[in-house]
């Protein structure tokens, strides 16, 4: 669960580019805009140097080892070739002067062609990520994505090919889904290896086609606890199987979190520490049911930075190990000489040290 994470610069040009709405996008909300996107398409340049001239010149910790731009909330590709250039021109300026290292960007499957991945390399675009959301085509065509699998499959080997990294945006608990639909998402993910991807759980935002079916009874969202479940699943085995998982539920606007925007789903401000929380807690229950400490008590040691998902939101973690082994007093204790993918546990007279990896080492998909 460790990597080394870029210092992103976000520019967002909020669904700009995108040829239809999908069920679940309310643009209007989203965006503020009142405009019909197809018809105007326009950004203020010099308010997007601005916010880039702000981060950068805020104190960059060491630990970020790369500065990229990023063009996101849009299909970046999908733009008009003349606002496109724009964006271009006004990030490659500081990749230029040597500001930056990288732009990256966002885009649809059905938008990716040679000349325009031929463009952007010569823009010193490096990072290009695919909103994928399914890789069932019943899926895509309830939520009105206008494209298919086969136009991810497409794109993922041109955008391989010019030497991108690749990164895959995916939706659990879409209109349609089912056990078998997600599975072949899954086994997608890991046939075509994107280098990363990204888990955003679908959520029911007002306005929107799929609050109409909400309300009608069409539309079923996940709950929460089935979406930490799920993802939770989905994390180990793209993990276990060297492809990152670099964020995990909806980064909302200002505008989504006012009151009355979210209807239903699985919406929390700390989706992704509650999943992680999940995974720790399926290591423990692997740990201790393997190797059968005799001990009633025992100790776990784990790095400060780790500590509260390993105990859990509320102490969840801490309250399902003590229900699953009544028998056993356990207690959680920060150890700074550990390493963050390290546990060691300890029955009082001796420890043993363990790795997450070693835990879930088969990369099992549960699913």
């Amino acid at each position: 669960m460790k990597s080394i994470k870029p210092y992103i610069i976000p520019v967002f040009i909020t669904h700009l580019g995108c040829p239809h709405q999908c069920v679940y996008c309310n643009q209007k909300t989203i965006t503020g805009l009142s405009f019909p996107l197809k018809e105007k398409q326009t950004i203020d340049l010099e308010k997007i140097k601005r916010e880039i001239d702000y981060f950068l010149n805020r104190k960059i910790h060491p630990k970020h080892k790369e500065i990229q731009i990023a063009f996101y909330g849009g299909s970046f590709t999908a733009l008009k070739p003349s606002l496109r250039k724009k964006l271009l021109d006004l990030g490659y300026e500081y990749v230029r002067k040597g500001q930056v290292d990288a732009l990256r960007l966002s885009t649809r499957p059905d938008a990716v062609d040679e000349s325009i991945l031929a463009e952007l390399k010569a823009y010193g675009v490096k990072i290009i990520e695919l909103g994928v959301q399914s890789l069932d085509d019943r899926v895509l065509r309830l939520s009105k994505r206008g494209h298919m699998a086969t136009d991810v499959y497409k794109a993922t080997e041109k955008i391989k090919q010019n030497g991108f990294l690749l990164g895959w945006q995916l939706m659990p608990g879409l209109p349609g889904e089912t056990q078998d639909s997600l599975r072949q998402t899954v086994e997608g993910v890991l046939k075509w290896r994107p280098d990363f991807v990204r888990l955003y759980p679908t959520v029911v935002v007002k306005g929107t086609l799929l609050a109409r079916w909400f309300r009608e009874g069409k539309y079923r969202p996940l709950e929460l606890y089935e979406a930490i479940e799920i993802c939770k699943k989905m994390f180990i085995c793209f993990e276990m199987n060297g492809i990152r998982v670099i964020r995990m539920g909806l980064q909302a606007s200002e505008s989504l979190l006012k009151p009355g925007q979210i209807l239903a789903g699985p919406w929390h401000p700390a989706f992704g520490e509650l999943v992680k929380s999940a995974v720790w807690l399926e290591c423990l229950k692997v740990i201790l049911t393997q190797n059968n400490f005799q001990a009633k008590e025992l100790t776990i040691f784990s790095h400060p930075a780790n500590l509260p998902q390993i105990v859990g939101h509320k102490k969840n973690n801490l309250e399902a190990l003590k229900r699953l082994f009544p028998k056993k007093r356990i207690a959680f204790v920060p150890d700074l000489m550990l390493k963050k993918d390290k546990l060691k546990i300890s029955d009082g007279r001796n420890w043993v040290c363990f790795s997450i990896n070693s835990c879930l080492e088969d990369g099992r998909c549960l699913l």
